[in-house]
């Protein structure tokens, strides 16, 4: 079942990057963006709530303390998306994404006593050389700005990693991702409106928005499936991989084609640098 997870995620992640850059090249609202991000992620679990109907008063103080920090790094992980996307060709972010790799070794090493390994930080620093060697086309003060949101994107989720790990290993997934859901969900939908924003329904009923919630959705359920029936290193390392197909997809369909051999020697660095991270794990 590994295999059928990892390509419900391969397929929701390069498709949903793919889709959140056209929107956002389009204009579309960033805000509004990320909240049907969230939605899409959220509709599920509450589904399965209304069947499993889970209890969430077992929750103690400590993990709801947790659990509202997960939904704040959630929020903010979102929001540093749709920033760094909307200045971001989607092969130029999707490498920089990649360096939450590194800074999950760093968190791992400073608040969970981790091990050093030098081939983790030898891959962190390859996918960090690959940030530094992309290029593409517009003004560089736009893209320093979009290099800039896309870090803190990968230092958002990668502290959201930190205390998502504690939470589900105390509580389970689902109770979880059910807490994160209520608490998250309804935040950003109520700040889309206190910001003049709204979503119109005919909008969420067009066909484009429906796939790209769809793989929204699969993206992140079939990462979390994948690992939780193998090992966590493999299928990040995969997931990393992708920024081969998004870098090549996004040339052919979004035209993203300026400086290529930049961006094939980056896209190389980043994935030898996965590798490297990857053996770090296994040998």
């Amino acid at each position: 079942m590994w295999y059928v997870y990892m390509l419900m995620h391969l397929v929701g992640l390069v498709g949903y990057s793919l889709l959140l850059r056209k929107s956002l090249i389009a204009k579309a609202d960033k805000w509004a963006q990320a909240t049907i991000m969230q939605t899409a992620i959220a509709v599920p679990i509450l589904l399965a709530a209304l069947v499993i109907r889970p209890d969430l008063g077992s929750f103690n103080i400590h993990q709801w303390f947790l659990a509202i920090l997960i939904a704040i790094f959630t929020i903010l992980l979102h929001w540093t998306n749709v920033m760094a996307v909307a200045r971001l060709e989607a092969g130029t972010y999707s490498i920089l994404y990649n360096t939450r790799l590194f800074f999950v070794t760093i968190l791992g090493i400073v608040f969970l006593g981790e091990k050093i390994v030098p081939l983790q930080l030898l891959g962190g620093v390859l996918i960090f050389l690959a940030v530094f060697v992309v290029r593409q086309r517009g003004p560089k003060h736009l893209t320093r700005t979009g290099l800039a949101w896309g870090l803190m994107a990968a230092l958002t989720i990668s502290i959201l990693n930190i205390f998502e790990k504690k939470l589900v290993l105390q509580v389970g997934f689902f109770k979880d991702m059910l807490a994160v859901s209520l608490l998250a969900t309804p935040v950003m939908w109520a700040m889309l409106f206190a910001r003049g924003g709204r979503i119109p329904f005919s909008y969420l009923k067009q066909r484009e928005t429906i796939i790209f919630m769809v793989l929204r959705a699969i993206s992140a359920y079939g990462f979390i499936l994948a690992f939780s029936v193998g090992l966590l290193s493999v299928t990040s390392y995969i997931s990393g991989l992708s920024v081969v197909v998004i870098m090549i997809l996004g040339a052919l369909w979004l035209d993203e084609r300026d400086h290529p051999r930049e961006k094939i020697v980056a896209t190389t660095l980043a994935a030898v640098g996965l590798t490297v991270i990857l053996l770090s794990k296994i040998i």
